[in-house]
C-alpha cells in the first residue's frame, strides 16, 4: 500500500472520544504496512476551538504532525452541505438561521477530495500542513438568502446569536483562511446542482 487517507469522523459520544485513538491506530497499521504517505483531513483551526468536536479533531492532527512516518495534514474549512444542513435542519420549524457576527469560507467535498487525492500523491519524504479553503467568504446572512432562493423555501431567514466558546470562535473568525482559497465551486454553484 502506498498511501493512506484518513477521514474518518464521528459526531458525538463514544465514538468521537475514540476518534484519536482511532487515527492513531491508523498510523501505526500504516508503519507496519510500510505506506509511503499519510494523509488526514481535518478542520482549519481546530486547536483554537473548545468544543469536543474540534478538539478531537485537534488531537487528530497533533497526532499525524508527530509521527515519524511521512503525513499530510489537510485542515479546510466548512463543507457546503455542512452550511445548507444547518439551514435545512431550522426550515423544518420555519426558521433559516443565520448566525450574528459569523462568516463562513464553505468548501465542496468534491474540491476537498481532490486536494486530498493530490497530497496522497506527492513526491517526497517531507511532512506537510496544507490549508483548503472555499472560494469565497460570506456572511451567514447570505449564505442564508443564497439557500432559500435555491430551494424556494417558506422559511423565514432569522438572525440570531450564536452563543459559548464555537460562537466566540466563528464571530472571530477562525473558521476563515481566505490566503487559502483553493476551492473552486462556490456555495451558489453548488446549490444550483442539488435536487
Amino acid at each position: 500500500m502506498e498511501v493512506v487517507i484518513d477521514t474518518l469522523n464521528a459526531s458525538s459520544g463514544a465514538a468521537l472520544r475514540a476518534l484519536p485513538v482511532t487515527s492513531g491506530a491508523v498510523l501505526n497499521a500504516a508503519a507496519q504496512a510500510e505506506v509511503r504517505r499519510c494523509v488526514l483531513l481535518t478542520i482549519v483551526n481546530a486547536g483554537e476551538c473548545a468544543m469536543g468536536y474540534y478538539q478531537a479533531q485537534a488531537a487528530r492532527a497533533r497526532s499525524y504532525e508527530k509521527s515519524k512516518l511521512t503525513t499530510t495534514v489537510v485542515a479546510a474549512t466548512q463543507f457546503h452541505n455542512l452550511v445548507a444542513g444547518i439551514f435545512a435542519g431550522g426550515a423544518k420549524i420555519g426558521v433559516i438561521p443565520a448566525f450574528m457576527g459569523v462568516s463562513v469560507q464553505p468548501i465542496s467535498t468534491a474540491d476537498v477530495a481532490a486536494v486530498l487525492v493530490a497530497e496522497a500523491l506527492r513526491g517526497g519524504r517531507e511532512s506537510e500542513y496544507v490549508l483548503a479553503g472555499g472560494p469565497a467568504v460570506h456572511s451567514m446572512q447570505e449564505l442564508a438568502l443564497m439557500w432559500k432562493q435555491a430551494t424556494g423555501s417558506k422559511a423565514l431567514i432569522s438572525p440570531m446569536p450564536l452563543p459559548g466558546s464555537f460562537g466566540a470562535f466563528l464571530r472571530a473568525g477562525k473558521n476563515l483562511i481566505p490566503d487559502h482559497a483553493v476551492g473552486e465551486e462556490s456555495f451558489e454553484a453548488w446549490l444550483a446542482k442539488r435536487p
